[in-house]
């Protein structure tokens, strides 16, 4: 054999032989070693650097190919707690397991095939002071120091095929919470460092269940499964960047109110960067129970003050059928709605304020864009801008309950008019500025355009400070306050009506339309109270209304007019022999109709008084008073009513026809004219005109025998016969009169 070649040979063997000899006396070495022998020097070194209590039951060794140690029943105790203090006990592990390639070594690598960690129980509880059992009352002593000229071995590569915890179990109790993680495996796998640096990414499986032990049946369960990725700049932590992606995530939440489970699926990228102190997510996709929410997020300030930008998007959702599905909450509205339900935004927050900017939320047919920021999340003080297309509520209003066969006889709304209207707690805490506008609003088949409502709520005191709408081919302003911050609500409104049509304004609010015409009001209302019936009967008011080109519908007072003037006309006839009886209008229509109707009303324990009520007809003038009761909604309507000069002659125009009606909102009005002072009218202008008519008959019989007869004797008794008579003739006129106008009169108008 040539020398060059057995030199290879030697080469060879020492290269083979000296790694298998080393090999083989390690292992003759650790079988002569027993570990348990070093295992108090290490309890105490750990214990001395931690100062905490180390317990390791039992050491034993494995052997080829895999060099593995095994530790039992390892315990850490905090000494500094009594030994009847659960707390004392921080940590408890059945089996820890290492193996470790043995060849590898020789070269300055670790390849370590599986560290597992049996059934490690961790304890950590927080005491109402905050401080936890993990934290020590004094410093452990300082670890020996490590002499200038030595130097560790360097290792070239780590490779470790799986570091495994299984069965874990976490346990995490404070004065208000007691949360167990049980079980809670972790699995890293292919795990490949050189010079500290990781070649590959680490695959990351985690599952884990959680239960709050205060609260029955609320439980979590978790599981995360993604690559992670990691660079050390120049070896400096503060340079850490990590990425996860993809990083899936599945979350389930059950508790009493979701017996059947929240189920959560979160897919990103995530991506961790020290240096710039930020942490990115990129294709975010949020699952919850099939409402998908997609965008993206990131975190500055990630150490320090949190800042968190996020775009997200919320896919059209059929929220009303996601709610009754998943939260078994059932809103009662008609089946159609709530069907398209999306949203889009662009969200900030820093863990103090949170702002929506900008915001686009689609409700079915209707977009609603604006701004939402939230200062102050600890006690929130919102301020909103919002600006809606068009906005039909009638569409939202709950089904109408049908009608049934049996009706009993019972105030309306009995029991919502003694129900709570103010949730007077929330209110006090209500910090909200508002500015909507609504470009199309419908309500009760009202066609309602320019909305606009600014709302300001500040400790329990809610300002409106600017409600417009037009509608009706007119327009309503208004401002007012709801105080809650007494014992009693109270409520002030300031109204301005201008040009509203009264007869669809009330069809709209479900009430016989009474009157129509064009309504201008204003003035000024307040009340106190928690329910409709105590707002009510605490109303107070005081209201200037007019009304022009109006009427009252389903009756014509002219038209009972024109009815008692029939009636009259035997007596007028022979009251004025020589003059036709003017006649009113053949054709009259249905309503009163008016040019204007001007009165002041006011509103007082839930009576409208209505004064000076004036209303000015083609031929005729109304001036009265009205009184209503919003309490049964039933009222009382006095009018007198004058001809126009133009319509009848000057002595029936000087008659006032008192007209008294009475008004409710589920019939007609019952009016009818009082005849009593009209009966007084005529008789004493029939008497008037029978006294005349006895004096001119006397006057004539007189003269006649002035004429025939002389003398001063015969003329004193002629005047004495005459006087006598005339006043015989006075009493038998009236008495005839006062007959006929009873026979008239009681036959026409008999009540």
């Amino acid at each position: 054999m040539k020398p060059a070649i057995k030199r290879v040979l030697w080469i060879t063997l020492l290269l083979i032989g000296i790694p298998l000899a080393m090999a083989a006396i390690a292992i003759v070495v650790l079988t002569q070693i027993n570990p348990n022998t070093y295992k108090e020097r290490v309890t105490q070194t750990i214990s001395q650097q931690t100062g905490l209590v180390v317990n390791i039951g039992k050491i034993s060794w494995s052997f080829f190919p895999w060099l593995g140690m095994q530790a039992e029943n390892i315990s850490l105790q905090n000494p500094q707690l009594t030994i009847d203090d659960p707390a004392r006990q921080l940590l408890q592990m059945r089996k820890a397991d290492i193996k470790i390639k043995v060849m590898p070594l020789f070269s300055g690598n670790v390849q370590i095939g599986t560290l597992r960690f049996d059934q490690p129980k961790v304890i950590y509880y927080l005491s109402s002071n905050g401080k936890s059992n993990w934290q020590r009352l004094e410093n452990p002593a300082s670890p020996p120091e490590i002499a200038s000229n030595s130097t560790a071995p360097p290792l070239n590569m780590i490779d470790v095929e799986a570091l495994v915890i299984d069965q874990a179990e976490i346990s995490y109790r404070d004065p208000t919470q007691h949360w167990q993680l049980k079980p809670v495996n972790i699995t890293l796998a292919d795990i490949r460092l050189q010079n500290q640096i990781l070649l590959q990414p680490v695959h990351i499986k985690l599952e884990a269940h959680a239960e709050d032990k205060n609260i029955a049946k609320t439980e979590i369960d978790i599981q995360l499964n993604s690559p992670l990725s990691l660079q050390v700049p120049q070896q400096d932590f503060n340079q850490l960047i990590a990425q996860m992606s993809p990083l899936s995530l599945q979350v389930n939440y059950r508790d009493s109110a979701f017996p059947q489970g929240l189920k959560a699926k979160i897919n990103n990228n995530l991506h961790l960067d020290l240096s710039k102190n930020q942490l990115t997510l990129t294709e975010l996709q949020l699952d919850v129970a099939d409402a998908k929410l997609t965008g993206n997020a990131t975190v500055n300030a990630l150490t320090q003050q949190p800042q968190i930008t996020a775009l997200l998007n919320l896919a059209p959702l059929n929220l009303a059928n996601w709610l009754q599905k998943n939260l078994q909450l059932s809103l009662n509205l008609p089946s159609d709605r709530l069907q398209q339900v999306s949203f889009n935004g662009e969200l900030k927050t820093d863990g103090k304020n949170l702002s929506i900017q900008p915001l686009q939320l689609r409700l079915d047919e209707s977009t609603i864009n604006g701004d939402l920021v939230i200062s102050n999340l600890q006690q929130p003080i919102m301020q909103a801008n919002l600006q809606i297309d068009h906005l039909n509520l009638d569409q939202y209003l709950p089904p109408s309950a049908p009608a049934t066969s049996t009706h009993t006889e019972s105030p309306p709304n009995a029991t919502s008019n003694n129900s709570e209207l103010f949730p007077v707690a929330t209110l006090r805490e209500l910090n909200v500025k508002t500015n909507l506008t609504i470009d199309q609003l419908q309500y009760r088949n009202l066609d309602i355009k320019n909305t606009q409502l600014k709302l300001d709520a500040r400790n329990g005191l809610i300002k409106i400070t600017q409600l417009r709408a037009n509608l009706l081919q007119g327009s309503v302003d208004a401002v007012g306050a709801l105080d809650v911050r007494g014992t009693t609500p109270t409520l002030n409104f300031k109204p301005k009506v201008q040009g509203l049509q009264i007869q669809p304004l009330l069809s709209a609010l479900q009430q016989k339309p009474m009157f129509s015409g064009e309504l201008n009001m204003d003035g000024e209302a307040n009340t106190q109270g928690q329910t409709v019936s105590q707002l009510t009967q605490g109303l107070m008011s005081q209201l200037n209304v007019n009304v022009n080109k109006g009427a009252l519908k389903d009756i014509n007072i002219l038209q009972k007019i024109q009815e008692a003037l029939n009636t009259l006309v035997p007596l007028v006839s022979a009251l004025l022999p020589n003059q036709s009886f003017p006649k009113m209008p053949a054709a009259l229509s249905n309503d009163t109709e008016f040019k204007q109707l001007l009165a002041s009303a006011t509103i007082e324990n839930g009576i409208v008084k209505t004064q000076q009520l004036n209303i000015g007809l083609d031929q005729a003038q109304l001036h009265g008073d009205a009184n209503w009761s919003l309490v049964n909604d039933q009222g009382n309507l006095h009018f007198q009513v004058t001809l126009a000069d133009s319509l009848v002659n000057a002595k029936l125009a000087a008659i006032q026809w008192p007209v008294n009606c009475q008004i409710n909102l589920v019939s007609l009005p019952k009016c009818g004219i009082d005849i009593g002072p009209i009966r007084q009218q005529i008789e004493k202008s029939l008497a008037s005109a029978a006294k005349d008519n006895a004096k001119q008959k006397l006057n004539e019989e007189l003269n006649k025998r002035l004429g025939l007869e002389g003398g001063a004797n015969a003329e004193a008794a002629a005047k004495e016969s005459a006087k006598a008579a005339l006043q015989q003739q006075e009493i038998d006129a009236k008495q005839k009169a006062e007959e006929k106008i009873n026979k008239v009169l009681n036959k026409f108008f008999k009540q």
